[in-house]
């Protein structure tokens, strides 16, 4: 996760992945007052599959805050970008996102290897 927000008013992102759902949490100015937001289950988004494990890791250019991410799932590798802003708690912000299947990267793979 990281930290940001304009007007002197802290606001954290936090990103947490299980094999099969990831979860989005928004809100501060503490983590202890973001977490006490979500009051019932937060949203989530799940890609059920067989992995007992999955892996999720954050793109930044130097210092700066995470610009984009990908998501190691059963069904594919899932990916997107971060677009920070005035959201709020149950809010994403994830875009342009997009899972790519197993089979299909093998194939681009394949591709790649043979030009």
């Amino acid at each position: 996760g990281g930290g940001g927000g304009g007007g002197g008013h802290r606001k954290y992102f936090v990103m947490a992945a299980t094999p099969t759902r990831y979860y989005e949490f928004i809100g501060g100015p503490t983590l202890e007052a973001l977490f006490a937001q979500y009051t019932t289950a937060p949203a989530f988004i799940e890609l059920p599959g067989d992995l007992d494990y999955s892996e999720l890791h954050f793109f930044r250019k130097g210092r700066a805050r995470a610009s984009s991410f990908v998501w190691l799932t059963g069904p594919g590798i899932y990916s997107g970008a971060f677009s920070f802003g005035s959201q709020g708690a149950g809010d994403s912000v994830i875009y342009d996102y997009k899972l790519v299947p197993y089979q299909a990267r093998a194939v681009v793979y394949l591709a790649m290897r043979a030009s």
